[in-house]
């Protein structure tokens, strides 16, 4: 009798794990129809769902509770074909059409949808993938937008992360003076950072400085808010891995900024040796003189860093080629604008650069 018990008690067990085993590998299937967001299917996380995009330019729509901010990550396990989801909760579209596997930024709980088709439009054939939630690991979300900028702080590095694919962070900045901001990150993996700057006071917001590479530096050229839009360089790269993102300002040294265009050109004299700054990268400066006579005038630098200078000069909107100095070139009476760079706008240094110009024969 004993032994009957303990046959049937090890019954018991093995039914009992095969049935908790079945429990956990069971897949499920969508309900048809659900080509609608009023019929979408309601599955759950971690759970292996089997859909069927056999007939042409078929769209199956599901619905998924969310507990919190976090990720919603699909994976496809089982297909031959490219499939592509797209993103959408009760107030409209989060992220349009993209190619399995992928994941999304979920800023609040609730049910949430998405929908997938073969690419093209095509038949795909039974697909099975499978749903998982990633809980929220970047401090900095959400700031998916400049309204819900993350505030930084001066020479205090923080945590970030882009994360999922096409994530977009925005960070903001209170600057008191003219300067530079300098925006760099450590400890980056797999990833290239690059950022443009947003400008705002209460009378105007405009970008100021396109896409750059980090680190980068931006002039500062009025005290107010500024933002820094960073992304991965076409959006192609993303990470779980978080890096640190830091920002510090540079007071000016440079007495002639701003003169990057011909309204803010600063008025030198001939035989007066001008000093002037390359800094940061893409910076043009701007000097103006005046001639009451045609002349041949010679410009040369006195005193250069390491980096390469470059010049032109415009008159009457005519403008020359980049000339490397030192340099004779002719110009005829009137007002002439010399603009400097780095080679190419390809480097900037901190360090004083001089120039003079002369009339030749004197």
């Amino acid at each position: 009798m004993k032994s009957d018990n303990f046959h049937l008690k090890i019954f018991m067990f093995f039914l009992l794990m095969a049935v908790l085993f079945s429990c956990q590998q069971n897949n499920y299937s969508e309900k048809e129809p659900n080509n609608t967001i009023s019929n979408a299917t309601l599955i759950g996380l971690d759970q292996s769902i089997s859909t069927d995009l056999s007939a042409e330019n078929d769209i199956d729509y599901f619905k998924i509770s969310l507990p919190r901010q976090g990720y919603l990550e699909i994976n496809l396990q089982e297909s031959e074909s490219e499939v592509r989801i797209n993103y959408f909760d009760s107030s409209g579209q989060i992220r349009s059409w993209q190619y399995l596997p992928d994941a999304v930024f979920i800023e609040k709980k609730g049910i949430h949808y998405f929908t997938l088709k073969n690419d093209l439009g095509n038949s795909a054939g039974q697909v099975q993938f499978l749903p998982r939630f990633i809980a929220e690991f970047d401090p900095t979300e959400p700031n998916n937008s400049r309204e819900n900028a993350f505030e930084m702080t001066l020479n205090k590095p923080i945590q970030t992360a882009i994360f999922p694919r096409l994530d977009q962070d925005w960070f903001s900045i209170e600057l008191a003076e003219k300067g530079y901001l300098k925006t760099s990150t450590k400890k980056v993996q797999g990833l290239r950072p690059e950022v443009y700057y947003i400008y705002e006071n209460e009378k105007e917001v405009h970008r100021i400085r396109n896409w750059k590479y980090l680190p980068d530096v931006c002039p500062v050229r009025n005290p107010g808010e500024y933002f820094v839009f960073l992304h991965d360089a076409y959006d192609d790269e993303f990470s779980k891995q978080l890096f640190e993102l830091e920002m510090n300002f540079i007071p000016e040294f440079d007495q002639y900024e701003p003169n990057d265009d011909l309204l803010t050109a600063k008025a030198i004299v001939l035989n007066e040796t001008i000093k002037f700054f390359i800094f940061p990268r893409d910076d043009h400066d701007i000097f103006r003189f005046s001639l009451e006579k045609d002349a041949d005038i010679f410009l040369e630098l006195t005193k250069s860093s390491e980096i390469q200078i470059e010049f032109r000069f415009q008159i009457n909107r005519n403008i020359s080629e980049w000339i490397n100095p030192p340099a004779e070139f002719f110009v005829p009476k009137g007002e002439i604008y010399l603009e400097f760079r780095g080679f190419d706008d390809r480097c900037c240094s901190q360090e004083e650069q001089e120039f003079i110009i002369k009339k030749i024969g004197l």
